[in-house]
């Protein structure tokens, strides 16, 4: 057991990030590491990924059909 505090990044909030621990159970002991803070993929994001795909496959298939009857 132990203390701890819960903290949530905002979007605004990425990039390199130190955390410090201060007086590890009362030693008077500090460590810091440091993280790197990555947004995450929106919805947005993902259904512009997926339309994107299927419009490659769609304009594939089109010209690949083009060719065949050639």
């Amino acid at each position: 057991g132990g203390e701890f505090t819960k903290f949530t990044f905002a979007e605004d909030q990425t990039g390199p990030t130190t955390i410090k621990f201060e007086n590890i159970r009362n030693t008077g002991q500090d460590t810091e590491f440091g993280i790197m803070v990555a947004p995450e993929f929106g919805t947005i994001a993902l259904l512009v990924l997926i339309v994107s795909i299927a419009s490659v496959i769609f304009v594939t298939r089109k010209n690949s059909f083009r060719l065949q009857q050639v």
